[in-house]
């Protein structure tokens, strides 16, 4: 893996940033805070996302997107990945990003893109989106404050840490895995003795039941053929019952058409008298209620129009007399007074002759008033009697159209009375001729009982035989499908006991054989690593610290154990130049071991961020053999400015307001 180009934009303290990076060693080189590291957690970020960031963290102040773009040779393959941040309400979220391999571009989501990555670098290990990369940041890329944090890492921790680093931690995956499979192989072995206990009592149950059987086929068959035989002659006895059973109802029949028709001849007869009896009865009082009331002398609505005529004469004369009373009233007030209100002049004899004439004048309109009000009343009450008669007349012509009708109606009903009574004595008649013939067929009727009798008994031995029967067919049914159903079972068992024996078998070989194997494997393949990593780490100490008296080692959990003077020394006791050269020593070797272990580390690629944190100058010089030591692409951030001379391509990282990397 080698990266050929860095784009940010928006990226902490980055506004804009764009170059490319050669082959060789790179050093981005500048004072503290300007930025330097930013570079370093770009390139982690659009790789493997966020880890344990917040992605407000990363986005520049006052800024609401930001993106980090990396492009890489992988194996030949060119590859160009592209993330995003944005702000949205307050809050800074990735967006969906890019992968290109080869020109060809896909979009995944943010949970999406670290599987991805990890595909594309042949990166064993899960792609949780919520943290980093342990190969990356291991055998790649290790932030300045983590340098020297695997010095003091617990062991347990750091051993488990490398067997992922290297994929020995498959062998024990595996392991546990076949464990797991053993022990639900064990569970199922559990099942299937219980579900095989009773293979040999149900394999003798099935036997005894096909025995049943045979016994029950011929019993049913028996009974089959006795209750063929009753149903043929319970057909024949049905037969004669049926044709005796003809005679007898034809006997019956014309008994009861004969008692019928003479009733109904009698109830007609005396339904014909009454009727007669009763249309006299209703002439007679039809004649009486059909006596022409009185007519009126007047129309009623020749009363209603005199009677509005008159209530307006009399509403009018109230209006006058009221009026008249008024003025009558007003001359009066002006005699009490004995002046005019208006001009003040004394009241004269011409108003009081004026006063006695209105009074004369209302009491003559109070008179006029009555009469009219009492010829109101008189034509309300012939008003009333004369619709009273004219409602009378019209009852009268309905009772007379009424009586019209039943007149009629009696006319045709005793026509047809007499005629029904004609057509009754006639079927009388006819029907006593067929009495005589009822009284031949009488012997008929107690042969169809005797014939009755017969057939009853023989249906009752069928039923007793055919309830026989069923019940036998329905225990054999019973007793077949047990048979089957035992069968099916032990067909089953049989299947699970030799399932049990070949699980048995799996479970020896994978307990016995397959674990001890993988352990042997695993502790052989780590103990390899281990020689292989110690070799490395001594040969990367003796180059940084060369003349120091200083030694260092791995014991089996891979932890580093120093000496000097042949005498053990605790690595907290050290310097911190020695600390550094120690940790960055374990890194190199780290580095070159995985190398070998990822196809995608094959042109090799390391990330020091300030490796040389404490380091005196005479160490500073022995960088240069670390460098020239190393093939691939070296990208290294420090501020210390004696690496320059060492390096293939200087990058400056300078600071004002933004930082930018100048050439």
């Amino acid at each position: 893996m080698r990266i050929t180009r860095v784009k940010l934009e928006n990226f902490r303290s980055y506004k804009e940033a764009d170059f490319s990076l050669p082959d060789g060693v790179i050093l981005f080189e500048g004072d503290i805070g300007s930025g330097k590291s930013s570079i370093l957690y770009a390139i982690e970020f659009a790789l493997f996302g966020l880890g344990e960031l917040k992605a407000s963290h990363l986005l520049r102040h006052g800024a609401d997107k930001a993106s980090a773009e990396v492009f890489l040779e992988v194996n030949g393959s060119r590859v160009r990945v592209k993330r995003f941040i944005e702000k949205k309400n307050s809050r800074a979220t990735q967006l969906p990003g890019v992968v290109e391999v080869d020109g060809v571009e896909a979009t995944y989501s943010p949970a999406e893109m670290k599987p991805a990555i990890l595909r594309i670098l042949g990166f064993n290990e899960p792609g949780d989106p919520k943290s980093t990369s342990v190969i990356y940041r291991y055998a790649v890329f290790t932030p300045q404050e983590e340098m020297k944090a695997v010095l003091n890492e617990k062991p347990d921790n750091r051993l488990q840490t490398l067997r992922k680093v290297f994929g020995v931690e498959e062998y024990k995956n595996a392991r546990d895995n076949a464990k797991t499979y053993s022990s639900h192989l064990k569970k199922r072995c559990e099942y299937l003795r219980g579900s095989t206990r009773d293979l040999e009592s149900e394999e003798k149950r099935v036997q005894e039941l096909l025995k049943e059987a045979g016994e029950k086929e011929r019993a049913l068959e028996s009974a089959q053929q006795k209750g063929d035989a009753l149903k043929k002659a319970l057909a024949e006895a049905l037969k004669k019952e049926e044709e005796l059973g003809e005679k007898k109802s034809l006997v019956a029949t014309l008994k009861a058409e004969i008692a019928s028709l003479e009733g109904l001849a009698k109830r007609m007869e005396a339904f014909i008298e009454r009727s007669k009896k009763e249309l006299e009865e209703n002439q007679e009082k039809a004649i009486q209620e059909t006596k022409e009331p009185e007519k009126p002398k007047r129309l009623a609505r020749q009363v209603e129009e005199e009677l509005r005529e008159a209530r307006a004469k009399a509403d009018d004369a109230r209006e006058k007399e009221a009026v008249a009373r008024a003025e009558v009233e007003r001359v009066r007030k002006l005699v009490e007074q004995g002046r005019c209100p208006t001009c003040g002049q004394e009241i004269g004899r011409e108003i009081h002759e004026h006063a006695e004439q209105g009074k004369r004048s209302a009491d003559e309109l109070s008179k006029h008033s009555l009469e009219l009000n009492a010829r109101v009343n008189a034509l309300e009450t012939g008003l009333e009697e004369a619709r009273r008669l004219e409602q009378a007349r019209k009852e009268f012509e309905l009772k007379a159209e009424s009586v019209e009708q039943s007149k009629k109606r009696v006319k045709e009903l005793s026509g047809l009375i007499e005629g029904e009574s004609r057509e009754l004595r006639e079927k009388i008649n006819e029907l006593n001729e067929k009495s005589g013939q009822a009284e031949k067929l009488g012997g008929a009727v107690n042969e169809w009982s005797r014939a009755r009798e017969e057939r009853k008994a023989l249906e009752k031995q069928f039923n007793l035989v055919e309830k026989g029967g069923a019940a036998t067919k329905a225990v054999l049914e019973k007793t077949i499908q047990e048979i089957v159903d035992r069968k099916k079972r032990v067909e089953e068992a049989r299947q699970e006991r030799k399932e049990l024996e070949e699980t048995l078998d799996r479970v020896e070989w994978l307990d016995q054989k397959f674990v001890p194997v993988l352990e042997n494997v695993e502790e052989e393949v780590l103990g390899v690593i281990n020689r292989e990593f110690d070799a490395q780490l001594r040969k990367w100490v003796n180059v940084l610290l060369e003349g120091a008296e200083l030694e260092a080692r791995v014991d089996a959990s891979f932890t580093p154990q120093i000496t000097q003077d042949n005498y053990e020394q605790d690595v907290n006791a050290l310097s911190g130049g020695e600390k550094t050269a120690i940790a960055l020593a374990y890194r190199l070797a780290l580095n070159e071991l995985t190398r070998r272990e990822y196809g995608s580390l094959k042109e090799n690629l390391l990330i020091l961020d300030e490796p040389t944190d404490g380091f005196s100058r005479e160490q500073l010089q022995k960088m240069r053999a670390v460098f020239d030591s190393i093939n691939g692409q070296v990208i290294v951030v420090s501020h210390e400015r004696e690496l320059e001379a060492f390096v293939d391509k200087v990058f400056h990282v300078v600071k004002n307001g933004a930082s930018e990397v100048v050439a």
